[in-house]
């Protein structure tokens, strides 16, 4: 990335249509973001403007987008509140954010609460944004796969450690019950020693070849 500029060519990345929505509510910034990004390298974007956040998050509801370039200061909504709420509504859809304020606290609180990156208007050429939007897709698509992938290892941990649990569950149900049988068995052995060395009768065990092993008392 870092070795990318203005004069050298475009990554592959670049060389694909792309559909976009732009959150502005000022027609003149909307139509210098058309220009810019109809004039910039690299594929197409199909650019779609809503001027306030319900509009947006209608538009979200009904239609796919692959980035949304967000103006923080809406007619009815201001600030890191405006992020939050599309970022909920669209947690999968790299959000940039596209402010009049150069700010670097805004910027970082920005990106700290989800945007992707934090352009300025005016501020760089149709390149540069277009870049920004690109980029964006492509961390976010990583920050989904690590999500992804992170939700599966999760499963798997839960999957594995319920099945310990009931493996470690049967072997105690198992403990348990050769416990009992061995309790049981010494309880019978306890009472026919009793009832042997009790007995009036004459008792003698022999082995198979006819010696006495064993005799009662009487």
């Amino acid at each position: 990335i870092s070795g990318v500029s203005q004069g050298a060519p475009a990554p592959s990345m670049f060389f694909q249509k792309i559909k976009v929505l732009l959150v502005e509510d000022n027609a003149g910034d909307a139509r210098l973001v058309q220009l810019a990004l109809r004039d910039a390298p690299g594929g197409t974007v199909e650019l779609v403007q809503a001027e306030r956040l319900a509009a947006a998050l209608e538009s979200l509801a009904r239609d796919s987008f692959d980035a949304v370039l967000l103006d923080l200061s809406l007619p009815d909504s201001h600030g890191l509140a405006t992020l939050s709420t599309l970022k909920e509504a669209c947690p999968h859809v790299p959000i940039v954010v596209f402010s009049g304020l150069l700010d670097e606290a805004m910027a970082y609180q920005a990106v700290k609460a989800g945007a992707q990156d934090y352009l300025v208007k005016g501020q760089g050429d149709g390149y540069l944004m277009a870049r920004s939007i690109r980029y964006a897709m492509e961390r976010k698509h990583i920050e989904e796969a690590l999500r992804k992938s992170r939700e599966e290892l999760e499963l798997r941990v839960m999957e594995r450690t319920a099945a310990l649990e009931e493996s470690n569950r049967r072997l105690r149900e198992e403990i348990g019950e050769r416990l009992h049988a061995a309790r049981q068995l010494h309880m019978e052995h306890a009472f026919n020693a009793a009832l042997f060395d009790t007995v009036g009768a004459l008792i003698m065990v022999c082995d198979s070849q006819g010696r006495v092993v064993r005799f009662n008392r009487t």
